[in-house]
């Protein structure tokens, strides 16, 4: 058989043809492996993997958080209703009849005379 005559190569032309030859030959395996919708899928889902652990850790860090909260507040809401107690304990004493007496003794305030009573109707 006769043999085909190749032309002579230029002296960088004929690196420049093995080198494209390799690429395409790496892209068509790549091609013929995975398409590019495939490989932006893959990324997009590893994203969203890491979005999902990062907003897991928030959350856990948020949580642990709220678990120091809780004991400090409902000492606080102790705190508050006993105060609320003390409070409306006071006021029920300061209002007693007893009470008002032993201070309007301590006023010198007389009892007033039947003629110093105004009764006022509010509505006629």
């Amino acid at each position: 058989m006769a043999e085909a005559v190749k032309p002579i190569p230029v002296v960088g032309q004929r690196r420049k043809r093995k080198a494209l030859g390799k690429s395409r030959r790496i892209g068509r395996a790549a091609d013929a492996w995975m398409s590019w919708t495939q490989v932006a899928l893959i990324l997009i889902l590893l994203a969203c993997a890491v979005g999902y652990a990062l907003l897991l850790a928030y959350i856990r860090g948020e949580v642990r958080q709220l678990g120091y909260d809780i004991p400090v507040l409902t000492e606080k809401a102790n705190a508050l209703q006993n105060e609320v107690q003390t409070l409306t304990a006071k006021k029920q004493e300061l209002q007693s009849p007893g009470h008002l007496e032993q201070l309007a003794a301590s006023l010198k305030l007389a009892k007033p005379k039947p003629s110093q009573i105004v009764v006022i109707n509010e509505a006629p």
